[in-house]
C-alpha cells in the first residue's frame, strides 16, 4: 500500500495553530486540514473517535497481563480476502485475540476462539458479540481500518 503522508504530524488543534503545533509540514495535497475532524482538540470529547481508541488501547495493555507478557502467536484464520491478521496474546488469567483488517475492502474472518469462555467482548470498544455454538469457527466482519482486540469483559 501506498502510506504517502500516513506518519505525517497530526494536529493538535482545530485550526492547525497554535502551541506544539507543527509548521513546518504543509504540502498542499496533505491528508490533516482546518476543520477537519482529526485533531486532538476535535477528537478529545468524542469517545470513539480514533484518539480516544488509541488511549484506551494504551490503559488495557496496563490493565490486561497478557497483553504486557503473555505470550505470542499468529491467529491462523480463514479469510474472504486480502487484509485481515491477527494474534493471540495469552498469559495464565487473561486471552485477547487482536484481529485487524489493512485491506481498503470489508472482509470476514473465522477463527478459532475457543481461548476464551464466557461473553466475547471487544475491549477496545465494549461491543459485545454473540457467542457462537461452536467456538472453533467465530465469524465476524471487519470494515476497511478495523482493529478488535477480543477477550472477556
Amino acid at each position: 500500500y501506498w502510506d504517502n503522508y500516513r506518519r505525517e504530524p497530526f494536529d493538535w488543534y482545530e485550526m492547525e495553530s497554535g502551541p506544539y503545533q507543527t509548521t513546518w509540514f504543509h504540502p498542499p495535497d496533505r491528508w490533516n486540514k482546518p476543520e477537519d475532524g482529526i485533531s486532538v482538540e476535535e477528537q478529545d470529547p468524542d469517545a470513539g473517535s480514533l484518539l480516544n481508541i488509541y488511549r484506551q488501547a494504551f490503559r488495557l495493555r496496563t490493565e490486561i497481563n497478557a497483553l504486557q507478557d503473555g505470550g505470542f502467536e499468529i491467529l491462523d484464520m480463514e479469510v474472504s480476502g486480502q487484509g485481515p491478521w491477527g494474534f493471540v496474546r495469552e498469559s495464565r488469567q487473561e486471552t485477547v485475540y487482536a484481529v485487524y483488517n489493512f485491506g481498503v475492502e470489508s472482509q470476514t474472518a473465522i477463527f478459532d476462539i475457543s481461548k476464551i469462555n464466557g461473553q466475547i467482548v471487544d475491549l477496545l470498544t465494549g461491543e459485545e458479540y454473540p457467542t457462537p455454538e461452536d467456538r472453533s469457527a467465530f465469524k465476524i466482519e471487519l470494515t476497511p481500518g478495523a482493529a478488535v482486540w477480543l477477550g472477556t469483559p
